[in-house]
């Protein structure tokens, strides 16, 4: 084994560089350069960076080992987290981002300084500067990397974080030849606003580290492998970079085309070229084109990095790995195969727990951004969509055969065990025979016995006496074969999926859609409109409903194929602005006829929702007033009081989801369901699975909308229209057995 095993592979994965790889860091000479001059120039610099972009490794074998070879003290790297013990004494009695600070540079001394120290300025005093030639103090860096975990971590010590801070310009005031660097995530930013104000420049020095364009990118694939004795043939560096600049857009057409991006991620690039190099035959010493097509196929790199990622995190979790595969592929790859967003909630981010996602976020498989206050998560890179489908198309395929390979066993057993039982009972019907076969001659030569010599013989006493049965006659004989094979058919059969759960989601029809299990509910209201009254218990099967609104980018492939009319604002032929517009594809379809959203739920194989349904799905089983209770919450949708004054994208108010796990059943757009409108419905409606009067001209409308006031968005209010109606205000979504 080598002494040297981290030059053995020059490229870490998706790890970062480490302090001893600098000569193996490569394509980042240009921000290194100008960092380095920022920290001379200035007392307080700030990096930021999207996830993935490769701060951690710019410091350890960048930034770091050129502010030392420029005479400056840099000690240890700081974390705002994950230092300190559980229960140890210091970590009560002092500022917990100062306590962990310190204990990052605590290196060998013991915890128990700590408690001497009550702030960054007094660690600091009694740690002497190191010295130049001429016996001048050197001075000296302080780095805070991974800085977002000051606001992601200790929540119940927010009043704490205003305390580091001034503790960091006290340290600054009380040493001018301290420099201090703080680095984090570009959407952690704002978090930072409130506090600016305690530094000496108010933070304004920053430096925006971006992804890798494609020259540096090329460097940092062909030069780490010199140190090692290989080299790149010309061309395949450049190759393997254009590969990675691959991204899916959207053509004015609506076509889902390749494009060249501006810029490569540096995790991905390392994968990529560590698997490369895994796979490269031993003897190689130049790495040509073949090599690239056989081994670095970056489909293939990807996909492996996925199937790592997503067995580390069931592995660490707990989380199925069925789970987590159908969370990227219905979550995170729309429809149209592009990049989809899912909004992170308290514990979990679209069923899937938090923790989970953290673990994957922390791999570079998924990335996060701060969107209006509220987190959301897309996949690193749109080279991972297929990659993923690809894979769990796989792992499904394996585990179908894997189900089957075990039924067949399961086959076998019960063949076996059938045989067993079945010679054991001819066995004993045999035995059986014999035995009765044995009594009759016995009984004969008894009364043989009887007949020669008048005094009887004493028989057997009751309880010695055996009674047998013989087989009857024409019992029908088993087929051994026919029965076993047909065992063994049954049972490699893949059982069908279990009877799903209350708000169980499931992609169907290229649509997410929760279940919404059979069984009675509440519906209407003494509390509103006539049309509401009276409150009723009908009793609905089992049903399938769209959990989000139908959206214009879903419309218009309906439309596309023909089966659909576009949207249009009125019978002039006005555009709709919104439909065919790229930035509002996940905005709900407006401007559509109750014709118009039949056709589309016709075309996608499912159906408009009955007014029972969609109630039911909105308002559960318990009779709640809006989706997410009793008591009306602005927060919780888009209606006039509380919205940007027009629609909103699908799911922007997660926080109002129904009880099945439904968004936007109030607010936003009223829905087309699938009934016929009548004031005098309600009191000779069906107890079971009603569907709206038989006649009648109105279609009914429900939900509210963005322009409804509070009463409007009562998840038992009605409204109604022509089947023509075309406004801003309406939508639909679909529904299924």
């Amino acid at each position: 084994m080598s002494a040297e095993p981290n030059f053995r592979i020059p490229y870490p994965g998706p790890r970062p560089f480490e302090s001893n790889e600098q000569n193996l860091f490569f394509g980042r000479d240009r921000e290194i350069l100008e960092l380095a001059s920022l920290v001379t120039a200035h007392r307080v610099v700030l990096i930021y960076a999207q996830s993935g972009a490769g701060k951690t490794s710019l410091l350890n074998a960048g930034l770091i080992p050129a502010l030392r070879a420029e005479g400056f003290e840099v000690l240890p790297v700081a974390r705002m987290r994950g230092l300190v013990r559980e229960g140890s004494d210091v970590r009560e009695t002092m500022n917990i981002y100062v306590v962990n600070t310190l204990m990052s540079w605590l290196e060998d001394r013991p915890e128990s300084i700590l408690l001497g120290s009550l702030s960054i300025s007094a660690f600091l005093r009694e740690r002497a500067h190191p010295t130049d030639r001429q016996g001048l103090p050197l001075p000296r860096v302080i780095i805070f990397d991974q800085f977002e975990e000051l606001f992601a971590f200790y929540p119940e010590r927010w009043r704490e974080r205003e305390g580091f801070f001034h503790q960091v310009a006290g340290a600054l005031e009380a040493d001018p030849l301290l420099r201090v660097l703080f680095v984090m995530r570009e959407d952690c930013l704002a978090s930072l606003d409130p506090y600016a104000r305690a530094m000496p420049d108010q933070l304004r020095n920053r430096f925006r580290l971006e992804l890798l364009r494609a020259e540096p990118a090329t460097l940092a694939v062909e030069r780490p492998v010199i140190s090692v004795g290989r080299s790149f043939a010309s061309g395949v560096a450049h190759e393997l970079v254009q590969e990675l600049l691959k991204i899916k857009v959207e053509s004015a057409r609506g076509e889902i085309i390749e494009a060249t991006g501006e810029f490569v991620e540096p995790v991905q690039l390392q994968v990529i070229c560590q698997n490369l190099w895994i796979d490269l035959p031993p003897d190689t010493k130049i790495i040509t084109i073949d090599h690239l097509k056989a081994f670095g196929n970056v489909g293939e790199a990807l996909k492996g990095f996925y199937e790592r990622a997503v067995k580390t995190t069931a592995k660490e979790t707990r989380v199925g790995e069925r789970d987590l595969r159908n969370w990227f592929e219905r979550h995170l790859v729309t429809p149209a195969d592009t990049r989809g967003t899912v909004f992170r909630g308290k514990e979990r981010t679209e069923g899937i727990p938090n923790a989970a996602v953290d673990v994957l976020e922390n791999q570079h498989l998924i990335r996060a951004e701060l969107r209006a206050g509220a987190r959301w998560y897309e996949l690193t890179h749109d080279r991972f969509i297929h990659s993923i489908q690809i894979s769990n198309e796989e792992w499904r395929f394996a585990r179908s055969r894997r189900l089957a390979r075990i039924g067949l066993v399961a086959g076998l057993v019960l063949f076996f065990i059938v045989m067993a039982l079945v010679i054991y009972a001819l066995d004993v019907s045999a035995k059986s025979t014999r035995l009765a076969q044995d009594a009759v001659e016995w009984s004969a030569a008894y009364q043989t016995s009887v007949a020669q010599n008048p005094t009887p013989k004493p028989q057997p006493s009751p309880e010695n006496r055996l009674t047998f049965s013989p087989p009857l006659p024409g019992t029908p004989t088993l087929n051994l074969l026919a029965t076993a094979q047909a065992i063994g058919t049954i049972a490699a059969r893949e059982l069908p999926p279990p009877t799903p759960r209350s708000g169980e989601e499931r992609v169907i029809g290229n649509a997410p859609m929760m279940f919404v299990p059979a069984g009675e509910f509440t519906m209407g209201s003494n509390d509103g409109w006539d049309n509401e009254k009276p409150p009723h218990t009908p009793y609905l099967d089992a049903y399938w409903i769209e959990k989000f609104l139908v959206t214009n980018v879903q419309y218009r492939k309906c439309v596309d194929s023909g089966k659909c009319s576009i949207p249009w604002l009125s019978r002039s032929n006005t555009r709709n602005s919104y439909y065919g517009n790229t930035q509002f594809d996940d905005y709900p379809v407006i401007w559509v006829s109750w014709n118009d959203a039949r056709s589309f739920c016709e075309w996608a194989g499912k159906r408009l929702p009955t007014e029972a349904e969609w109630e039911k799905a909105a308002r559960g089983s318990d009779g709640r007033i809006y989706p997410w209770g009793d008591a009306f919450d602005p927060s919780k949708l888009n209606f006039i009081e509380n919205g940007p004054g027009d629609t909103t994208a699908v799911g922007s108010f997660s926080t109002g989801v129904s009880p099945y796990g439904v968004m936007d059943m109030a607010g936003n757009v009223f829905e087309w369901v699938a009934d016929r409108y009548s004031i005098d419905y309600y009191p000779v409606s069906p107890k079971s699975n009603p569907t709206g009067p038989s006649s009648g001209d109105s279609r009914v409308l429900r939900g509210g909308s963005w322009q409804a006031s509070k009463l409007l968005t009562r998840s038992a209010y009605r409204a109604w229209g022509t089947p023509e109606l075309k406004l801003s205000t309406v939508g639909f979504r679909c529904a299924t057995r």
